[in-house]
This record gives C-alpha cells, structure tokens and sequence, in this order.
C-alpha cells in the first residue's frame, strides 16, 4: 500500500497535535528568573545589527579580542 500512497504513513494534523503534545519539551523557570526568553519578533525588532548599511554582510568570527572590536566600532554609541 505504501509503494501506491508514499503519504498513507504520514500523520494527519489532528495526529501531529498529538504527538506535539506529547512530546514537547516542559520548560520551567524559578520565580526570581532574571533572564527570561524573548521571542523572535522581539530579537528582530530590538536586536542589533552587525554589518554596516549599504555593504554585504559577511560572516563574524568570534575570536575574542577582534570580535570585540569590531562590534564596537560597528555600535552607535
């Protein structure tokens, strides 16, 4: 029957439900949390950015020193 249907094993939305469910993890913070998770909108929002406008972006190597540097050249402040 798979060979006809490759689909007839996959589970339907109800079924995926379930198992998220199930399965998600369970994350619990202390009461005194200082740092709690943001979303990803938020992070896009309020995030910085570390490329210059205007140029490509290019992959940051975080190697102490050098990474340090750069950020903060790159920051506004």
């Amino acid at each position: 029957m798979v060979k006809n249907n490759p689909y007839s094993a996959m589970p339907n939305s109800l079924q995926i439900g379930e198992m998220i469910q199930a399965y998600a993890p369970w994350v619990y913070f202390h009461p005194d949390e200082q740092y709690l998770p943001l979303s990803v909108l938020w992070f896009f929002q309020n995030g910085v950015e570390l490329h210059q406008p205007c140029q490509i972006p290019r992959p940051m190597i975080n190697d102490g020193e050098t990474f340090q540097t750069m950020v903060e050249q790159m920051m506004p402040f």
